[in-house]
């Protein structure tokens, strides 16, 4: 596993981390936090994300981390 820098690369791999947490959500009975349909799919729920990406995740200031295993990304912490 490494630990690394992440970009906005990284981006599609986050998003596909937030469906997997609504679909884990939603299996249990938890859909009123994020809705029940995958982040993924909902347009302006990924502009939202790019956005704040940029504004919070993409700079020198504000870097987070990512661990990939294999090429796969497995998570995502702020820096």
């Amino acid at each position: 596993m490494t630990i690394r820098e992440g970009g906005p690369d990284d981006l599609p791999a986050i998003l596909r981390l937030l469906d997997e947490a609504i679909e884990w959500m939603v299996a249990r009975g938890q859909s009123g936090q994020w809705g029940d349909r995958p982040l993924s799919e909902r347009p302006p729920k990924v502009e939202r994300a790019e956005e704040w990406y940029e504004e919070q995740g993409f700079t020198k200031t504000e870097t987070f981390a990512v661990a990939e295993w294999r090429g796969q990304v497995f998570e995502r912490r702020a820096g």
